[in-house]
């Protein structure tokens, strides 16, 4: 198992780092590490793909920087703790979230505080997520007169290694033009399942059975562009 965000410090224990520019490219070097170390024969092409794959991400860090300073310091609520990183990277002031945790429908008083929320900080945007039905948000919206968006936190994407390779940086590409139009593909169980058994092919002692969690997912298309053609990794 590969720990992709080893050494990376969390706000508040959050995980989601990659939603971070930086963060994704602290896990490309890690993806890029454990893959030289499980096929030494290959180090030198992972650790090539690794610095192109976060050139591009660096090159995207500063268009979205451009994109989005104008709204430096804007208050905004999303669907769900996902965005820290984010905020925190392009100068936005989260406010609050609707959903603690995605499933976890909030109660008539949560609902209530955010509506006041809203009001109070005269937030201008509400951010659902494009993985999750928006029925809260929308909620918050009829009550506060303010308008539900998209921002795509890259927890689904392409099976398809090819495919995979780009998913993150087409999905993070979406995220400053606020509204992101197009349905997710959240077929990524066959990443899941070709990673683990090349992985257990270049002498893995044991790969994780658990279900896909997030980083799994956002990691799987990190470390596509890492691996070229060949996935040789499992994330935890």
């Amino acid at each position: 198992v590969v720990a992709v965000s080893e050494g990376i410090p969390l706000l508040e224990g959050n995980p989601h780092v990659w939603v971070s520019l930086e963060g994704a490219r602290r896990q490309t070097d890690n993806i890029a590490a454990a893959l030289a170390a499980a096929d030494p024969d290959q180090a030198d092409a992972f650790r090539a793909n690794a610095a192109a794959y976060n050139a591009s991400l660096s090159a995207l860090e500063e268009k979205m920087r451009v994109a989005l300073a104008p709204y430096a310091g804007t208050p905004i609520v999303t669907f769900h703790e996902a965005f820290p990183y984010f905020a925190r990277d392009f100068g936005l002031d989260l406010a609050g979230v609707i959903e603690r945790e995605p499933g976890a429908e909030p109660s008539a008083r949560e609902l209530a505080d955010t509506v006041k929320l809203v009001r109070a900080r005269q937030v201008k945007a509400l951010f659902a997520e494009p993985q999750f039905p928006d029925q809260s948000a929308q909620v918050v919206a009829r009550e506060t007169g303010v308008r539900v968006y998209s921002l795509d936190p890259v927890v689904t994407g392409p099976s398809d290694p090819v495919a995979a390779r780009g998913a993150y940086l087409q999905a993070m590409e979406k995220n400053p033009g606020v509204f992101v139009i197009g349905e997710g593909v959240d077929d990524a169980t066959g990443i899941f399942n070709t990673t683990k058994q090349a992985f257990l092919k270049f002498g893995a002692k044991r790969v994780m059975d658990t279900p896909l969690s997030e980083n799994t997912i956002a990691g799987a298309a990190l470390g596509a562009a890492v691996m070229g053609m060949h996935p040789l990794v499992v994330f935890a």
